[in-house]
């Protein structure tokens, strides 16, 4: 069977499960900007004296505003334990029906935190100015992924599901190869130890910019979105 008509039978799981988990993303970005809006954002006041003193007293602003919103994102991703992350396939050497796992990878983010910046402005141009690796592209959003591969052994006869009965083909693509928008993922596997890193890279992202846009400042690093997921993850 062609490929792409294979993976058309699927397109409608894809694409609920894929508009449930946009939904999500859409209302917390809003929410987030607003977060964003109200909150001070410290500027650091650079004077031959008291130098160090401004230092310290910037630096514990800026770390209470970052562990403030990284509270807030954390408790969103333990909401995405309710959203579907796996599509019914059927096996196509005994049609025996899977519960197989989306895989994707990116999404936008600045500079090499979170992963593969696909989504943001990281041209030539861009480079020295302060939106490079944050301002999007246009017709971009922050989170989008690209699908990258459906690999997965049936649990009943124990062959490739996506190999067709005598062939060894391990389907493994990206972009749109075979489903439509595949390059419009917005699904963030929990458990998985690269999707919560780039689900922190994408907050950061999404906070450098907005408080660039907003108050005009370019001096709080984001990185400590990351703090919990070094803590947790970075070292199994």
């Amino acid at each position: 069977m062609n490929e792409n008509n294979y993976f058309a039978e699927y397109q409608n799981q894809y694409d609920e499960i894929n508009a449930s988990w946009t939904k999500f993303w859409n209302n917390k970005k809003i929410l987030f900007l607003e977060l964003i809006a109200k909150s001070e954002i410290p500027k650091r006041n650079r004077t031959i004296f008291f130098d160090d003193k401004n230092r310290i007293e910037f630096d514990k602003k800026s770390k209470l505003l970052i562990t403030n919103l990284r509270n807030k994102t954390e408790n969103w991703r333990n909401e995405t334990k309710k959203l579907k992350s796996t599509i019914e396939f059927k096996c196509r050497n005994c049609n025996q029906v899977n519960n197989v796992k989306i895989k994707s990878t990116g999404p936008g983010n600045k500079r090499t935190y979170g992963g593969d910046n696909l989504n943001t402005c990281t041209s030539r141009e861009f480079l020295l100015k302060p939106e490079y690796g944050r301002k999007l592209v246009q017709g971009r959003q922050y989170f989008w992924r690209n699908l990258f591969s459906f690999n997965q052994d049936c649990k009943k006869c124990n062959k490739n599901i996506f190999s067709e009965k005598g062939s060894d083909i391990q389907l493994i693509f990206g972009n749109e190869k075979n489903f439509k928008n595949g390059d419009k993922c917005a699904i963030y596997l929990f458990d998985e130890k690269d999707s919560w890193h780039q689900y922190c890279g994408v907050w950061m992202t999404m906070f450098e910019w907005y408080s660039y846009e907003l108050k005009g400042n370019t001096e709080v690093n984001g990185y400590d979105f990351f703090i919990d997921y070094q803590e947790n993850y970075r070292n199994k």
